[in-house]
């Protein structure tokens, strides 16, 4: 089952909360959710579901996107060759 492009609701709430740009966002993401959730006990424990987190899903759609895109590439050269004419 899918939530809204994503593998599940957990995985979409962890993209939504924490307005992810990067790799490297997903991993401080993955590391206070666990702190957070290791603070949690008895029924609040086991009504969160993070081991449904599919953080494999949240790294790939930034390799994905890692690479700039050939417009940024061309908009820096223009602008590089634009400031060696002044």
């Amino acid at each position: 089952m899918s939530y809204n492009g994503w593998t599940n609701r957990e995985t979409w709430l962890v993209n939504s909360w924490f307005k992810l740009d990067c790799k490297e966002d997903v991993d401080i993401a993955q590391q206070i959710i666990e702190e957070d959730v290791s603070l949690l006990s008895g029924y609040l424990k086991d009504l969160v579901a993070d081991h449904k987190i599919n953080w494999a899903e949240l790294h790939s759609h930034f390799e994905e996107n890692d690479e700039p895109s050939n417009e940024n590439e061309n908009y820096q050269t223009k602008t590089n060759e634009e400031t060696e004419n002044e």
